[in-house]
């Protein structure tokens, strides 16, 4: 892995569920204000959130990651479909989830464990839940 030392570096970036969430919502919302849906323009938001280069290479890989799982069984508890048919995360555990789980990486990805990740996302959600906190299901 001595070739990909910015990778490994990114993977153990941190970012706290709560900020990782705040940056989904203020980003969506930023999106919505703007009426584009244009992936550089997005890209550009969360660099301004974060005012870190790495934290927002952190944030993308990690929402990319996240998104690759949508289309696993284990990911029907946590997601919608919208009108497009497009699987969107329903659940505060899910985007919890992504903040947390450990990035792993090969030759030409990054990627959460499958069973790793849903077992942290059912983990947050519950504790969520139980927390009584809103839009957790």
């Amino acid at each position: 892995m001595k070739r990909y030392p910015k990778i490994r570096r990114i993977a153990r970036v941190e970012i706290p569920p709560a900020k990782f969430i705040e940056c989904v919502h203020t980003v969506q919302r930023a999106m919505r204000e703007f009426g584009t849906r244009d992936p550089r323009t997005r890209v550009e938001m969360i660099g301004g959130f974060f005012g870190d280069e790495e934290m927002g290479m952190a944030f993308v890989i990690r929402m990319e990651c996240m998104m690759e799982l949508h289309s696993s069984p284990k990911a029907a508890p946590f997601v919608v479909k919208d009108a497009n048919s497009t699987l969107l995360s329903s659940s505060l555990g899910m985007f919890h989830a992504a903040a947390l789980a450990p990035i792993h990486y090969d030759d030409d990805r990054q990627y959460f464990d499958e069973d790793e990740f849903f077992a942290i996302a059912e983990l947050e959600n519950g504790a969520l839940i139980a927390a009584g906190a809103k839009d957790v299901e």
